[in-house]
């Protein structure tokens, strides 16, 4: 793969060095944002339907907004799922009996853009006539030479070598056929698997999807937030998302979504469950979960508060205790005298 990198280097440089040259595809001015430095590639994501030996053109947008004039190449790699949840989608190099990358095609495999310039790339991708049904994937990369910073040459730095950006557009392909079609949600939980939060903006929720089939799936679905009483306060739609056959794929779900916007209080228990339909027909999957939002400084001012009012009723009634206390009569004094019987009277001896 590094060895791939310096060819392509080299190449771009070679390309930069040989100054314009004719352009390989028509371009277009695109609106650009002085703030931002960088080429952008769409769409994203291409779903296409194809039988064995059909062909299908799709277009390819390349907008240049790095600042400056560029060299761009394209290249084509196949790509399967993955079971590491941080990363749907491995690029690959092998050759297996669903490769397309040799089955992709363009006009010209390099072309130059200014800034401010956007090209359209036509793609053919052609299906092989022998192809059995199932899924195959593969990535329209286009990368292009980023070339070392001017303060850092002025300033000597040695060892340095231009980077290679590169991004493109997953194109999911389904032969259409007898095919095992399966998946579920395996699991749902909350980020880290704590159980409680500080704030609602700081709750969020993972669902792993499971696809146990042999072509992808796009499920979809729901997550229904209600406090202790049932009540209903947060409904979060999911749009669909793909999951690789044969492969575990990740789904974060925040419970606010842009904090700045909507600042809602939460404080005690709450359940979420997340309905998700797999993608195929009708059938879904449910799970749920439980988690406390509790939000700390609150509960730490509460606390001081239960603190000093304690603190205020002890010491007054240490005071009352101290200052107020009950005047008991002295010890053998001012005894009354006992009567000797009735109407008689006590008299001292005589001696």
């Amino acid at each position: 793969m590094k060895l791939q990198h310096l060819i392509l280097g080299i190449l771009l440089a070679l390309s930069f060095l040989a100054g314009p040259q004719v352009q390989a595809y028509a371009v277009e001015p695109v609106q650009i944002d002085p703030s931002r430095q960088d080429f952008v590639v769409g769409p994203g994501k291409v779903d296409l339907v194809l039988r064995p030996g059909e062909s299908r053109v799709i277009e390819v947008m390349v907008s240049n907004r790095t600042g400056e004039g560029r060299y761009f190449e394209i290249k084509f790699n196949d790509f399967i799922g993955s079971n590491d949840l941080t990363s749907p989608v491995i690029l690959t190099a092998e050759k297996g009996v669903n490769t397309m990358k040799d089955f992709l095609s363009v006009p010209e495999r390099s072309f130059f853009l200014k800034n401010g310039q956007r090209s359209r790339i036509p793609v053919t991708i052609s299906i092989p006539s022998g192809a059995e049904p199932g899924g195959r994937y593969v990535s329209i990369l286009i990368s292009t030479l980023t070339p070392l910073d001017k303060s850092s040459v002025a300033a000597g730095t040695k060892g340095g070598v231009p980077l290679i950006t590169q991004t493109g557009t997953l194109v999911f392909i389904t032969v259409p056929g007898e095919v095992k079609i399966e998946g579920k949600l395996s699991d749902f939980y909350t980020r880290n698997r704590q159980w409680i939060f500080s704030s609602a903006k700081n709750t969020v929720f993972d669902l792993v999807y499971e696809n146990t089939g042999k072509i992808h799936l796009n499920p979809y679905g729901l997550v229904v937030v209600k406090n202790i009483f049932g009540q209903e306060i947060r409904r979060i739609e999911l749009p669909s998302w793909f999951a690789m056959p044969n492969a575990l794929r990740l789904r974060e779900v925040k419970l606010v979504s842009d904090p700045k916007k909507d600042n809602v209080f939460m404080f005690g228990r709450y359940t979420a469950e997340a309905k998700i339909f797999r993608g195929y027909g009708d059938q879904f999957d449910t799970k749920s979960l439980a988690f406390w939002v509790i939000p700390w400084p609150l509960l730490l001012l509460a606390l001081l508060i239960i603190f000093l009012l304690v603190w205020s009723f002890r010491s007054i009634k240490r005071y009352i205790a101290t200052h107020y206390r009950r005047i008991d009569p002295p010890a053998g004094g001012g005894g009354t005298v006992p009567s000797s019987g009735p109407g008689g009277t006590n008299l001292p001896p005589l001696n």
